[in-house]
């Protein structure tokens, strides 16, 4: 039996010994985790079962695409303190990765599309209204359909959006902007970063609200 408590009300949660082992790794004491199972009622009882759970860095391997930031062409040195946040800088935290956190299908019923939607709200913009996202979508999309392929570094260095990573980190985007224009910057494989809690926070302090974007499939 699992109780799950979140200072307000407790929860007790049965789970088959097999399914335990599975994700026992996941069930951490002061932890939050997210518990997919059925809930039913009996005698004005609450009674639980799961089937799935992941921790937070988990969820948010498995919906968060990337992280776009927006810097001011006076601000470059905010590259310079973004370095600590970097997957080099930070091997020796970074778990092994397990099987990808996209074989499952989640509760919508598929993958997710990484093609940009206004629609779905949330994006970042220049002083003059232009939306950073959209632009940096229609340069993707341009660049894949250029000879047939997405375009590449000269030295072949991996693209830090690569579909082939599979390291237990989230790619950053840039866009550097003056008020002039604006420049998605193509980074490498080395811009990526471990999505726990203290390494977004970090980043929320780096980089102003207006200026950081969160990508959800």
């Amino acid at each position: 039996m699992i109780t799950l408590d979140d200072g307000t009300s407790r929860l007790e949660v049965s789970c088959y010994a097999e399914r335990f082992n599975r994700v026992k790794e996941q069930l951490k004491i002061d932890e939050v985790v997210i518990i997919k199972g059925s809930i039913r009622e009996r005698d004005g009882r609450l009674f639980a079962r799961l089937d799935s759970a992941m921790s937070m860095v988990d969820a948010r391997l498995r919906w968060l695409k990337k992280i776009s930031i927006k810097v001011h062409g006076s601000d470059i040195n905010l590259l310079t303190r973004l370095q600590p946040l970097l997957k080099s800088a930070q091997a020796d935290i970074i778990p092994e990765p397990r099987l990808a956190y996209n074989q499952e299908q989640d509760e919508q019923g598929g993958s997710g599309s990484n093609v940009y939607d206004p629609a779905m709200g949330g994006s970042l913009y220049d002083e003059n209204g232009n939306d950073l996202l959209a632009l940096e979508s229609d340069m993707n999309h341009d660049a894949a359909n250029q000879n047939g392929m997405s375009a590449s570094y000269a030295n072949n260095a991996l693209s830090n959006t690569d579909a082939s990573i599979n390291d237990n980190c989230l790619p950053l985007g840039l866009s550097i902007y003056e008020v002039y224009g604006i420049a998605n910057v193509g980074l490498s494989e080395h811009w990526r970063v471990y999505p726990n809690d203290d390494n977004l926070q970090t980043l929320k302090t780096l980089v102003s609200e207006e200026n950081l974007h969160f990508h959800y499939s």
